[in-house]
């Protein structure tokens, strides 16, 4: 009787054990699920915060493209319009200096240099498209800062052209005038 009781006595003493070494076990995985909770749900804060956080730049992205289009798409109405008006310009200009041709020999020699100068200016008007066509095509690929540099220095090299040219052709007006009013 005295070995069962002795038996009983340490099963109970081992289950005594194992129970507190059970109880110390779960208690220690549930702080660790809570723990892994706690940490899945910031990590879930988180991405939400970075997909709106994409979306926003997303947003913001699509914007600048559109007003990019726009711009390009506005400054090459106006090219257009402006190389038109410089051919009409230029169509009046050969009118005016083939008469100049047949009352004075000296105007020959200032229509070739207004023919380069229009040349000249049909060129960077050319060159303007082609950095606007190169802009609208680089834009998506990120070298679209240096063509606008390009495009900025054509359009100051081609205003003080066109003013040249306004100015030539108000001395070649003049002068039209006056061998006009000589003859």
């Amino acid at each position: 009787k005295e070995e069962q009781a002795s038996r009983e006595l340490r099963s109970a003493n081992e289950a005594k054990g194992l129970r507190a070494q059970w109880h110390a076990s779960s208690g220690a995985l549930a702080q660790q699920v809570s723990e892994l909770r706690a940490e899945m749900e910031q990590t879930q804060v988180a991405l939400r915060a970075l997909r709106q956080e994409q979306r926003g730049d997303l947003e913001l992205t699509e914007q600048a493209i559109g007003t990019t289009r726009q711009q390009q798409a506005s400054l090459r109405s106006t090219l257009e319009e402006s190389l038109g008006a410089i051919a009409a310009d230029v169509g009046s200009l050969r009118s005016r200096v083939s008469g100049l041709e047949t009352s004075t020999g000296g105007a020959r020699a200032e229509l070739n240099e207004l023919q380069m100068l229009v040349q000249r200016h049909t060129r960077t008007l050319e060159n303007r498209l082609r950095v606007l066509s190169r802009y609208g095509e680089d834009a998506r690929s990120g070298y679209a800062a240096s063509d606008m540099g390009e495009l900025a220095h054509t359009s100051w090299l081609g205003e003080s052209r066109v003013s040249a040219a306004s100015g030539y052709g108000a001395t070649l007006e003049a002068g039209g005038d006056k061998a006009n009013d000589a003859s």
